[in-house]
């Protein structure tokens, strides 16, 4: 992406989610989440395009070049760029997010302990028909997640499968077929998702990707019937951070309409999981890949293969770009599989 401020008909007011103002960029320390801009290039507007062309000029400055809007840099540890919305290199050629995880990890061992001794527990919150939800997409992560709580721990398992429309039968059989393997629960919601996806096929641009759209009803899907059932526990297969700051959790508690307070924790984050660790439970479980109809990174949903050429003209950066480079820096997978997982090859070190 090219920065481009020079609209004198657009506001460069600051989403309410920003927490640094513009011209504290050049001299504090920050995230991409404190500018409140999407570090994915949605929503692209002129503040967003601000804070991007300060990012560039203070990456510039921190790596001793000429400023060049044209030349993006990618983080020398992860997979994070420069033409990425609120992301800048230190002197060190590593990235914002990096440095941020290396900070916060420190401080954060004994709160993340805490969270996955919260997450773990055998104790059922007083009334539930179960110990925790599992929030089972089909994918290898939340897949291993489920096996490692119902046969390892022992759990009473609900998983909780949300159908948007696009997840194909066969992987709707798969879950199906683990749960009765393992002894969990099963559990299909579902809700109509393909206007969206028209509309986004449609009208294809940096403010319309669908699967964000997707995210939220599904978490918010997830915590209702978690609610319903009196069940404050989701495992989620997320292998990075919760949140990172203004500290590391792995835990994000969601309150759902009936006030209702709902834990999502990030198991194998938690856990300290690598991808390796994932075939022992796959295995147990019997997940099955047959994603023959399923282009690009995804196994159980189509909508991230349909969006992902139009998404990717629109904003310059891979869908799965910011997903990649958090597994990166949390360990999970390392950077070359990260790069061969978005088609970079030859790339060490700056950009």
């Amino acid at each position: 992406m090219k920065p481009n401020v020079t609209d004198a008909n657009s506001s460069l007011v600051p989403p309410i989610e920003a927490r640094v103002c513009l011209d504290e960029i050049p001299s504090r320390d920050f995230t991409h989440y404190e500018t409140g801009v999407s570090v994915q290039g949605v929503d692209y507007d002129a503040y967003a395009k601000a804070v991007h062309e300060a990012c560039l000029r203070k990456t510039a400055e921190n790596l001793g070049i000429q400023f060049d809007d044209r030349r993006h840099h990618r983080c020398r540890t992860c997979v994070y760029e420069t033409g990425m919305p609120g992301i800048y290199l230190y002197s060190d050629g590593r990235c914002s997010v990096c440095h941020a995880y290396e900070n916060a990890r420190v401080d954060a061992r004994d709160t993340l302990a805490d969270e996955l001794k919260r997450c773990l527990g055998e104790a059922s919150k007083e009334g539930a028909e179960r110990d925790i939800v599992v929030a089972l997409s089909g994918g290898k992560d939340s897949s291993a997640v489920l096996g490692y709580l119902t046969l390892d721990l022992g759990l009473n398992v609900t998983a909780v499968l949300v159908d948007n429309g696009f997840i194909p039968d066969f992987v709707k059989d798969n879950c199906r077929h683990m749960c009765e393997r393992i002894g969990a629960k099963f559990t299909m919601l579902g809700f109509d998702f393909s206007g969206d996806v028209k509309a986004a096929l449609t009208s294809p641009s940096s403010s319309n990707y669908p699967c964000n759209t997707c995210s939220k009803k599904f978490v918010s899907m997830i915590a209702d019937f978690a609610a319903e059932k009196a069940c404050g526990r989701v495992a989620l297969g997320r292998n990075f951070w919760a949140r990172i700051e203004p500290k590391l959790t792995g835990e994000k508690v969601i309150t759902t309409g009936s006030g209702a307070n709902v834990s999502f924790f990030s198991v194998p984050f938690l856990l300290g999981w690598v991808r390796a660790d994932l075939n022992k439970w796959l295995k147990e479980v019997g997940w099955s890949e047959r994603n023959l109809s399923i282009h690009g990174l995804s196994t159980n949903c189509k909508v991230p293969s349909m969006m992902e050429k139009s998404y990717h003209a629109a904003t310059g950066v891979h869908p799965e770009t910011s997903l990649l480079a958090n597994e990166i820096i949390c360990g999970f997978i390392d950077r070359d599989a990260g790069l061969e997982e978005l088609g970079v090859s030859g790339e060490s070190g700056r950009g």
